[in-house]
């Protein structure tokens, strides 16, 4: 069972922990309420039982909303954490950062002074297969402005063409950065986890379905 319901969460240790917490909470509701229904100790105080168990439900249902409270938190300052790490990317040594800057600097000249731009980006797009994570950053941060100077010297509308699909070739290239890859599958699996029920939400169905069980078998017995 542990498997099946925490499995989305192993990514995120404060989500597995929560969940976690939930199915041990209604572990322990369920014993405790099982135990007020079949106790002796008031066979001849059906009133007090009732009390006893509304007061036992009380309680769960204060402490599965709370944790669901702490869930939405939980999910909400992974969210802003990832926001934040997705724009703080530092990559490379500060030598291979220096060169990554040194090879925008060529590329804007030589798009400045080449009779066909659009053959800059030909080879840009194939020299960017091979980018490490400092000139993929950096080519990121100012593929914009390359692509609107190469497209400013462009003569024939292939050759824009020719530009936009090599620019965003160059895009899909630089969007390996490391950092960016790592954050972008963690927001991917964040999206997924919010797209489901989460864990108070499924110990709640298995509250339903129980309760749908007790009270069908409860009617056939009449």
């Amino acid at each position: 069972m542990s498997k099946t319901i925490h499995g989305n969460y192993t990514d995120f240790p404060s989500l597995h922990a929560i969940s976690k917490k939930a199915e041990a909470k209604r572990s322990d509701y369920v014993s405790k309420k099982e135990g007020l229904k079949n106790t002796d100790r008031y066979n001849d105080n059906e009133t007090e039982r009732e009390y006893q168990l509304e007061e036992l439900e009380k309680d769960y249902d204060a402490n599965m909303d709370a944790m669901q409270e702490e869930y939405d938190v939980e999910i909400a300052a992974i969210e802003r954490d990832l926001a934040e790490r997705a724009f703080s990317t530092d990559a490379g040594t500060p030598e291979e950062q220096a060169a990554a800057e040194k090879l925008i600097g060529n590329i804007g000249a030589q798009l400045a002074t080449a009779p066909v731009s659009s053959d800059v980006f030909d080879l840009l797009a194939d020299k960017s297969k091979v980018f490490n994570d400092a000139e993929r950053l950096a080519m990121a941060q100012q593929i914009d402005a390359l692509t609107e100077q190469a497209l400013s010297r462009a003569i024939s509308q292939q050759s824009k063409d020719d530009i936009n699909r090599n620019a965003d070739a160059i895009r899909q290239e630089c969007s390996k950065v490391k950092g960016f890859q790592d954050v972008a599958e963690q927001r991917s699996r964040i999206k997924e986890i919010k797209s489901k029920t989460g864990p108070v939400g499924i110990q709640r169905m298995f509250d339903y379905v129980a309760d749908r069980a007790q009270n069908g078998y409860a009617a056939k017995l009449k």
